[in-house]
C-alpha cells in the first residue's frame, strides 16, 4: 500500500498466515487517531488470491475515513 501518512498519527498493519487449512489469508489493519481521544481501527481480511483486487477499495476507503475526520 505504501507510506499511510496522516496528520493526527495512525499505524499500518499488513500480513499473511495460514491457518490449518490450504487457504493463506492476508489481512490489513490500519489505526487512524482521529482526536479528541479516539482511534478507529479499519480490518480486511481476505483470501490471499484475492488481495490484489481488494487494494483499490481499502486506499479509497481509508481515503474517505480519514477526509471525513
Amino acid at each position: 500500500m505504501g507510506v499511510l501518512l496522516l496528520g493526527r498519527g495512525g499505524a499500518d498493519w499488513e500480513f499473511t498466515w495460514r491457518p490449518d487449512s490450504d487457504t493463506t489469508w492476508h489481512e490489513r489493519r490500519v489505526l487512524l487517531a482521529v482526536g479528541d481521544g479516539r482511534s478507529y481501527l479499519l480490518r480486511w481480511t481476505v483470501a490471499d488470491a484475492d488481495w490484489a483486487a481488494s487494494r483499490q477499495v481499502q486506499r479509497r476507503l481509508v481515503e474517505l475515513f480519514a477526509s471525513a475526520r
